[in-house]
């Protein structure tokens, strides 16, 4: 039987420290991290947002302690701009009035072909990968979790605020 394996991203806020606004610091915080972690941090749509890659684990203690690694390695980092790291869905506070996109040729392009649908993209999110045995395998998991997806579809709610205003 193949041994499963699990590997986690988490996509964070950026914020202003006292503030809680979104801050365009990720370069800052990458270059202020005091060692390498094991994982893959990298830059986002937008530079207030930095994702971390775990490296690939096989048990649930080995998960918990890359995730908790690399978070105090970014909170560290992030303290030192002045900026707080948030794991969380979306920011309800106001958005800044100038969005900074990561100057890639990737991010660029989408900014540019999306538009309106690409400043609005500023979600935050978590990704949880686990490998499954064989297709068969896969199918019958997801039936067990069909009567949890009302569950974790209000769980994944957008925030009931856009750019700092209630949206009723």
């Amino acid at each position: 039987m193949l041994i499963p394996s699990i590997g986690v991203e988490e996509e964070y806020q950026l914020v202003d420290a006292e503030t809680g606004i979104l801050r365009p610091d990720c370069k800052r915080v990458m270059s202020n991290l005091r060692r390498e972690p094991d994982a893959d941090i990298q830059h986002e749509l937008y530079l207030n947002q930095i994702e971390m890659a775990s490296s690939i684990c096989t048990t649930l203690q080995e998960v918990r302690d890359a995730v908790a690694e690399v978070r105090m390695l970014l909170i560290e980092s992030a303290a030192k701009t002045g900026t707080a790291l948030i794991a969380a869905g979306m920011n309800p506070m106001p958005i800044p009035e100038e969005l900074v996109v990561t100057p890639n040729e990737r991010y660029e392009a989408m900014s540019e072909k999306y538009q309106q649908i690409a400043r609005e993209l500023l979600i935050f999110g978590c990704h949880i990968h686990i490998s499954i045995e064989s297709r068969e395998l896969g199918a019958q998991i997801m039936k067990h979790t069909q009567r949890w997806l009302p569950l974790l579809q209000a769980l994944t709610a957008n925030s009931p605020y856009w750019d700092g205003e209630d949206t009723g």
